[in-house]
């Protein structure tokens, strides 16, 4: 998301599109385009849309067996709760012209990537 020729703000079809058109070591390609999973650290929601009464955070949690392994998964609840407003047909966007920076045990400035990139069974 921090690359030059990625969009400022961004739905689920730019966010994809900007992904399958960056440099091969950064090119993510056929990517599913279900929802944009955003988190609520500065969120604005449209509570008077129809879609808003079908819509809550909830963190699931669950124990499942993938190639012959159980293990734990879990959702974080912001992540559910813009993923629930994309089913309901509300449209999630991000942006990152706003600045912020996240007070927890930590602070953590939205313009630096947190985290180590890894391969998923998506």
């Amino acid at each position: 998301m921090l690359h030059p020729s990625f969009p400022d703000t961004f739905g689920i079809d730019e966010a994809a599109d900007a992904l399958e058109v960056l440099p091969d070591e950064l090119q993510e390609t056929a990517l599913p385009r279900e929802a944009l999973l955003v988190n609520s650290g500065c969120m604005i929601v449209r509570i008077d849309k129809p879609w808003a009464t079908n819509v809550w955070f909830n963190d699931p949690t669950a124990i499942e067996q993938v190639n012959g392994q159980w293990r734990t998964t879990c959702m974080s609840e912001d992540w559910y709760f813009s993923h629930r407003v994309a089913q309901e047909g509300g449209k999630v966007m991000a942006t990152r012209i706003l600045k912020l920076i996240h007070n927890g045990v930590a602070d953590y400035p939205s313009d630096k990537v947190w985290g180590q990139p890894r391969e998923t069974d998506r």
